[in-house]
């Protein structure tokens, strides 16, 4: 298999503009950032993809993506990673948050108690393309969602999509 193209893209835009005596003022702001691979291992490449769109069926519920394990690809091929380059976790739900992080001896993304809300509606996408965030093996390989609704709150549908390296 063979990686072509492999790109990701975050931007930022916002106008404000504020009345005047004589005038209105206008403030614009646009970031642009991207990060482009080649395949294999170093920085600036990958050599592993994996995406899926799961539910967590109620409030409490964990989904935990064992990393260096139990994972296949589109093309059911074992998905190992040693170091993870690009996170985008997607929250399709319209009314309960997700959170995304790991156990407290989990991937270290940010730090060893991370944890990020995605709301609503919400996404985060995380990337570099240097040498990525290290994936250890056994209990330190996990990344964990979790659906932080209230009780009764409806089944969360989310996106994920995850590159990195085997090595």
């Amino acid at each position: 298999m063979s990686f072509t193209g492999m790109s990701i893209s975050g931007s930022f835009s916002a106008t404000q503009k504020k009345a005047l005596d004589l005038a209105i003022p206008e403030d614009i702001v646009a970031l642009v950032h991207t990060l482009t691979f080649t395949e294999g291992y170093e920085a600036g490449k990958v050599n592993l993809l994996w995406y899926d769109r799961r539910t967590l069926a109620a409030p409490g519920d964990l989904d935990t993506l064992d990393l260096a394990g139990t994972m296949k690809d589109a093309f059911n091929d074992a998905v190992v990673f040693a170091r993870l380059k690009v996170l985008f976790i997607r929250n399709l739900s319209t009314v309960s948050g997700i959170q995304w992080g790991q156990p407290a001896d989990g991937v270290p993304i940010f730090n060893a108690t991370a944890r990020m809300i995605v709301g609503a509606n919400g996404f985060v996408l995380a990337g570099t393309d240097k040498g990525g965030w290290l994936v250890g093996a056994g209990a330190t390989d996990k990344l964990t969602v979790y659906h932080d609704g209230a009780v009764g709150s409806p089944a969360v549908v989310y996106d994920i999509a995850l590159l990195g390296a085997s090595s």
